[in-house]
């Protein structure tokens, strides 16, 4: 997938990775190590607006902040006693998806569902029953039928 780079269009490249010593979340004095959770954030010159990016158990949340309080309000109560590390994104990488970080497990854990079965999020078919079965309805536009006949000609 190519990368769409304007202005007014683009990812951003250098983030901000918080290693936080402390958390809310009851099951992260189970995590071994010093740091219990870690999440990112990433300002978008073009745009000029900052990206948080956290996931958690139960799930993973995106917020877009504008520059000043609403940034620094976050930011700050982000970094509360931990380590900030800023690291270049690299380019994407072939051949190798390490497990439960594709796409359909990851825009399940992003839309927070409740699957009816386990597994039920790892594939794209099986992501799509799931959307629909917790709430989702199908957008079509009218020129985007899947099912549509073609209009009739006269070749005659």
């Amino acid at each position: 997938m190519d990368i769409i780079s304007t202005d007014l269009a683009c990812e951003p490249v250098l983030w901000h990775v918080v290693f936080n010593r402390k958390t809310e979340s009851w099951w992260a004095r189970f995590v071994p190590g010093r740091f219990k959770h870690v999440r990112a954030y990433a300002y978008v010159p073009g745009l000029h607006v900052w990206i948080f990016y956290d996931v958690g158990v139960e799930g993973a949340a995106i917020q877009v902040a504008a520059p000043g309080a609403p940034a620094n309000a976050i930011i700050a109560s982000w970094i509360a006693d931990a380590e900030i590390v800023t690291v270049m994104r690299r380019p994407p990488h072939k051949g190798r998806i390490p497990f439960g970080q594709w796409c359909a497990p990851a825009v399940g854990h992003l839309l927070r569902l409740r699957p009816r079965f386990p597994g039920a999020t790892l594939l794209p078919d099986t992501l799509h029953a799931e959307c629909l079965a917790n709430g989702g309805t199908p957008f079509e536009m009218p020129h985007a039928r899947r099912n549509a006949k073609p209009a009739a000609t006269n070749d005659r």
